[in-house]
């Protein structure tokens, strides 16, 4: 993830049930995106 924010790319992280949108707060690389599946971004890309 850090890679495509790096190169300014919208990133998304896709919640597989290991990690909880409150986890995310703990560390310093944040996705632009956070969605329960992976055909969620399909609308956004």
């Amino acid at each position: 993830m850090s890679a495509g924010l790096e190169a300014g790319m919208e990133t998304f992280l896709v919640l597989t049930g290991l990690t909880t949108p409150e986890d995310v707060e703990r560390f310093p690389y944040r996705p632009s995106w956070t969605v329960d599946s992976i055909a969620d971004p399909v609308d956004r890309v």
